[in-house]
């Protein structure tokens, strides 16, 4: 089995940028144990991951994905020249197209507002691994694909060319963190809403609190699965807005979901065979250290540390603000066992308490509301602890005598989504 390894940076963000803001994407690909494939000036170079660059990403001196040939990785102006435009020549559009212009304004608020570049990024990589296969430099069989934003809509658009040259020939497994096409193209281009069989599995992380409108994600209502017998989806709600599921600051991301998404990142492409030379930090190693995270989301939340995204430079940028359409009541049922009342932020989280907390998750998720005097000591629960205390706050526990009770009316939550649960088959942390 060859694994390559595909990191695509989300709108406004590359390799520099990436790695200067701790991003998540720009993290992983700093990390990742190997060689960067690529063609370049039409020379490829053998290695085990590809690195795209985003759209509108001018940061750090890097050429913008729409400046690059992706078919040959020259500079655009270098080869129009070389083609006769410095001539004043009026050439034809396949000559265009031959130089690798391919349409669309070059500039970084092109990237920006309509995402202009990220064809060349599915280009381009479905190019190098033509390129790795086909001159026998790495026999690629499998792609583990992270993306953020745009980024991460460009991983479903290049899984979909990827099938439509090789077919089942290349297996994917795709991470996607607030999967954003910009403007209506989530709704218009049908290879950012398919996922095709090739696709083994795919993960995404939806922002809750994000509100312009141009940002709507692809979200569960939006998402084709071609296969079901194939492919495996979940889809994961998460509090805060856009950028709060990716940032960091010195090595440790700024909010608990940051984290929590970091290190599923990580877990997910190590486990279908990406190879890394750190782990994040903070690293979570267990369930246990995985609820204790997602207890200090809830916390958040409960004490109104999630804002939803205001202003009027986000109501101008964002074509207006509202709220995402999954985060209704109505819907959230079928993303997270209780729907948006419940305690589990979503699907991973109730894997995760129930795996490090079986006798809570029975006591106060499944039993008839009996209390136990016990629950303390059995489970080793301490008041004190974020996850002590987001129980207490939701009014699952209270304390009695310096004692965690089960509060009465426990095990209303017994239900689960039918489908969009986590994967039996993916790590948990």
């Amino acid at each position: 089995m060859a694994v390559l390894t595909i990191f695509n940076h989300g709108t406004g963000f590359n390799r520099a940028k990436g790695v200067e803001a701790n991003e998540m994407v720009g993290w992983l690909h700093t990390h990742v144990v190997g060689n960067e494939a690529r063609i370049d000036n039409a020379t490829p170079v053998a290695g085990n991951h590809i690195i795209n660059e985003g759209p509108g990403s001018s940061s750090g001196g890097i050429a913008l994905p729409s400046e690059v040939n992706p078919m040959t990785g020259r500079g655009i102006d270098d080869e129009a020249t070389k083609f006769g435009k410095a001539q004043g020549v009026k050439r034809s559009a396949f000559a265009r197209a031959f130089a690798g212009q391919s349409g669309g304004g070059k500039s970084a608020m092109a990237g920006n507002i309509s995402g202009h570049g990220w064809n060349e990024n599915v280009q381009r990589t479905v190019q190098i691994i033509q390129t790795l296969k086909f001159e026998g430099l790495y026999d690629v069989t499998h792609v583990n694909m992270v993306g953020w934003s745009r980024g991460a809509v460009t991983s479903i658009r290049i899984a979909n060319k990827l099938y439509e040259v090789f077919g089942n020939g290349i297996v994917c497994n795709i991470f996607g963190l607030d999967p954003v096409a910009g403007q209506d193209a989530g709704l218009t281009m049908q290879d950012t809403q398919v996922l095709p069989p090739s696709v083994q599995t795919y993960v995404a992380v939806l922002a809750m609190n994000e509100q312009r409108s141009s940002f709507a994600p692809q979200d569960m209502s939006r998402m084709q699965v071609t296969d079901p017998t194939s492919t495996t989806t979940c889809f994961l709600p998460m509090p805060g807005v856009h950028n709060e599921q990716v940032m960091g600051r010195s090595g440790v991301s700024t909010e608990p979901q940051a984290n929590i998404s970091r290190n599923l990142a990580f877990a997910f492409l190590q486990h279908f065979g990406t190879a890394f030379d750190a782990r994040p930090a903070p690293a979570y190693i267990s369930a246990s250290a995985m609820c204790g995270a997602y207890a200090e989301v809830r916390l958040g939340t409960q004490g109104g540390q999630y804002h939803n995204t205001s202003g009027l430079k986000n109501k101008i940028v964002g074509l207006g603000l509202g709220q995402r359409a999954f985060t209704q009541p109505q819907q959230m049922v079928g993303y997270v066992a209780g729907g948006g009342a419940s305690y589990w932020v979503n699907e991973h989280h109730r894997a995760c308490f129930k795996e490090a907390y079986p006798e809570l998750y029975r006591k106060i998720f499944r039993s008839n509301g009996v209390r136990d005097s016990q629950l303390e000591a059995a489970v080793g629960v301490e008041a004190t602890t974020p996850l002590g205390r987001s129980l207490v706050g939701m009014g699952y526990l209270h304390v009695l005598n310096h004692r965690l009770m089960v509060q009465l009316g426990a095990g209303r939550y017994v239900g689960r989504p039918n489908a969009n649960l986590w994967p039996g088959h993916l790590p948990k942390f």
